[in-house]
C-alpha cells in the first residue's frame, strides 16, 4: 500500500513476465497506488507480480474487461483515490506521468476521461490508457458480462459521453508499446473478441449504452 496515494492503477496481466516487468517499473510514481489483476498467469508473470502492488487473483483468465470491473469496483469501494487509470500490460510510460494527469486535473476541475499520448505512433490513447474520475467509474461499472476482451473501453466512453463527462488528450503524457500485446500473441482469445463485436453492434451499444445512461441519471437525480 503506498500511503496517501490519490491515483489508483489498475493493470490486468496474463502473459509475459519482461513486458509486464517494464510496463509496472514504468508506472511507480510518488502519490501512485499500483493495483493488479491476476488473470491466472503462469509462473513467470507470478513472480515478476510479487511485492509489485495490490493484486486481485483470478484462478483462471477472466479477460480484460471483467478485469477493467474487479478495478473499477475497488477503486469505488475504497475512496482513497481520486483516479482511476487503466493501463495495458505492453506500455510504458514516460517518467512525470502522474503529475500530468494531475496537473490535467485541477484545470479541468469536472467529471472527465484522460487520456495519454502515444508518442510513437503520434495518437491519443483510448482503451490502452485512460484515466477515469470518480463519477465516470460509478457510471460505467459494470461493463456488460458479456464484453470479455474487446468494447470495454467504447462501453465506458458512450456512457461518459452521455452522462456530460469531458474528454481531454494530454500531449505531455506520453507512452510507447514496447512489443506486441497480450491481445496480439494469444490467439485462443481472438474467437471471444469476434463475438464481442457481434455483441456489440447488436444490442450493447443500441441498447445497454442508452440504458446504462438514462439509469444512472435517474439514480443521481434521485439522491
Amino acid at each position: 500500500m503506498v500511503p496517501g496515494a490519490d491515483i489508483l492503477v489498475g493493470v490486468p496481466c496474463y502473459k509475459d513476465g519482461p513486458m509486464i516487468e517494464r510496463c509496472l517499473q514504468s508506472l511507480i510514481e510518488p502519490g501512485v497506488q499500483i493495483l493488479i489483476v491476476d488473470n491466472g498467469s503462469p509462473a513467470d508473470v507470478k513472480q515478476v507480480l510479487h511485492g509489485r502492488g495490490i493484486v486481485i487473483r483470478n484462478a483462471l483468465n477472466r479477460y480484460v474487461n471483467p478485469a477493467w470491473n474487479q478495478m473499477m469496483q475497488l477503486f469505488l469501494a475504497e475512496r482513497r483515490h481520486d483516479l482511476l487509470v487503466l493501463a495495458n500490460s505492453d506500455l510504458v510510460l514516460d517518467p512525470g506521468w502522474a503529475d500530468k494527469l494531475r496537473t490535467q486535473q485541477r484545470k479541468v476541475r469536472s467529471d472527465q476521461i484522460i487520456f495519454g499520448f502515444d508518442a510513437p505512433r503520434g495518437h491519443a490513447t483510448r482503451g490502452e490508457f485512460f484515466a477515469l474520475s470518480r463519477r465516470a467509474a460509478a457510471a460505467c461499472c459494470p461493463i456488460p458480462d458479456d464484453l470479455l476482451v474487446l468494447g470495454g473501453d467504447d462501453f465506458i466512453f458512450h456512457v461518459a459521453d452521455g452522462i456530460g463527462c469531458e474528454k481531454h488528450a494530454v500531449k505531455e503524457l506520453t507512452l510507447s508499446h514496447v512489443i506486441r500485446g497480450t491481445y496480439d500473441k494469444s490467439p485462443e482469445v481472438w474467437r471471444i473478441g469476434r463475438c464481442d463485436t457481434a455483441a456489440w453492434f447488436e444490442h450493447v451499444l443500441p441498447a445497454l449504452v442508452p440504458q446504462r445512461i438514462n439509469q444512472f441519471l435517474r439514480d443521481e437525480a434521485a439522491t
